[in-house]
């Protein structure tokens, strides 16, 4: 990706700007990250689709299992998608390791029922 393409790839995911299905299609189609049926693809799913949860978009392409265009025999996982995005919005990706959360310290900062409610465990 040239230095242009970087610039207005964080400018299309920076801040206080809502994800939408599309933007993301677009981004992957620019990245070579998928193909442009893939892209078909999702669009028909979300059109065809009967769910009535609004879904993260990039859940709806992970559901999808498509292929990695640069190592085709692997599926795109949210993980991953996840790590890209943060990477094209130029931000750190931070995985929360959950089982390692020390609720004692969370709760002292968040308030109990909050965590409580998020983390679906018990202090």
């Amino acid at each position: 990706m040239t230095r242009p393409q970087q610039i207005a790839a964080a400018a299309r995911f920076g801040a206080n700007r809502k994800l939408d299905l599309e933007t993301v299609l677009m981004a992957l189609l620019e990245d070579e990250e998928i193909t442009s049926a893939d892209a078909e693809r999702v669009r028909a799913d979300m059109r065809t689709s009967r769910t009535t949860v609004e879904l993260h978009p990039l859940v709806v392409v992970a559901n999808l299992k498509l292929p990695q265009r640069k190592h085709p025999s692997r599926a795109h996982t949210l993980e991953g998608l996840t790590e890209w995005l943060a990477q094209q919005a130029k931000l750190p990706y931070l995985k929360i390791e959950v089982m390692k959360i020390n609720m004692a310290e969370v709760t002292q900062v968040i308030g109990q029922a909050y965590a409580q409610r998020y983390t679906h465990q018990k202090p």
